[in-house]
C-alpha cells in the first residue's frame, strides 16, 4: 500500500466521510441528493465510454483501410517492377 494512488483513494474516502458528517441537509434529502448525482455520474460515464468505444472502432476501421491501401500500393509496385524486369530481360 505504498503507492501514491492508494493514498489518494484513502484521502478521497476520508474526505467523503467527513463531508457526509458535516452535510447541511438531513439524511433523507442528502441520500436523494447523492442518488441524483450518482445517477448523473453513472450516465456520464456510460456516455463517455460509448463515445470512446465509437472513436476506437472508427480509428481501427481507418487503420485497417490504410493498411489495405498500402498493401495494394505495395503489390502494384511489386508487379510493375516485376514486369519491368521481365521486359528488360527478354
Amino acid at each position: 500500500m505504498n503507492q501514491p494512488g492508494n493514498y489518494f483513494l484513502i484521502g478521497v474516502g476520508v474526505g467523503c466521510g467527513i463531508a457526509l458528517l458535516l452535510a447541511s441537509r438531513p439524511g433523507r434529502k442528502m441520500r436523494a441528493h447523492l442518488q441524483k448525482h450518482a445517477t448523473r455520474g453513472a450516465s456520464y460515464v456510460q456516455e463517455s465510454a460509448s463515445n470512446l468505444r465509437d472513436q476506437a472502432f472508427d480509428l481501427a476501421r481507418k487503420g485497417s483501410e490504410e493498411i489495405t491501401n498500402q498493401t495494394n500500393a505495395l503489390a502494384a509496385g511489386w508487379e510493375a517492377g516485376r514486369r519491368a524486369y521481365v521486359k528488360s530481360v527478354t
